[in-house]
């Protein structure tokens, strides 16, 4: 996933220095025609007449009215960039902190911890035995007395504690059952408020 965001941030770059290159040539052809123009009109040229200058002065009102939207697009995406940019920081700090909150917590020791925020990251026993330098057996049962300590009973609801601080819950539908079932569970219901 580390590697998509970085190609996304370099993607995003590569698109920034595109579009500023374009703006530099742009303002380079605005520059040409602004200062052909003016020395035809302050020499007196007399090319094909007044059509030819003006078309000339047309063409350079274009491109600055292009370089200006360029400059404008370009200050925006970089404003966005940072925005972005902020944001992803803002969130890989929270997480941070409220991973290490929530361990202090629990309680659990500092070898805990450590086992712990693997297992947050999707590392299995044997892949956190081997990055730890310890024995599968000590590794099973720290993440035994994790789970214990954070009252949940896997690897997938710990790591889901955890998602659950960032996501919004979104209440989970029940599946579409037949009409009958549904206005007999309906009348059930009835009947015992009824009752109370």
């Amino acid at each position: 996933m580390s590697r998509r965001r970085r190609g996304d941030s370099r993607s995003g770059t590569h698109l920034l220095a595109v579009i500023a290159s374009i703006v530099v040539v742009q303002a380079a052809a605005t520059a040409f025609f602004l200062g052909d123009a003016v020395l035809d009109i302050a020499l007196g040229v007399q090319v094909t007449g007044a059509f030819y200058h003006g078309f000339e002065l047309l063409v350079a009102i274009a491109l600055s009215a292009g370089v200006v939207m360029g400059v404008l697009v370009l200050r925006r995406l970089i404003t966005e960039a940072k925005q972005r940019d902020r944001t992803v920081a803002l969130a890989r700090g929270a997480m941070a902190e409220i991973v290490e909150q929530r361990f202090a917590e629990w309680g659990l020791t500092e070898a805990e911890s450590e086992v712990a925020l693997f297992a947050v990251k999707g590392y299995g026993v044997a892949e956190i035995a081997r990055l730890r330098e310890s024995a599968m057996g000590t590794v099973r049962a720290q993440l035994s007395r994790i789970y214990v300590k954070a009252g949940v009973t896997s690897q997938a609801m710990l790591i889901g504690g955890f998602i659950d601080e960032f996501l919004d819950v979104i209440p989970v539908r029940e599946a579409e059952s037949d009409p009958a079932q549904t206005a007999d569970a309906s009348a059930s219901v009835r009947s015992q408020a009824d009752g109370e």
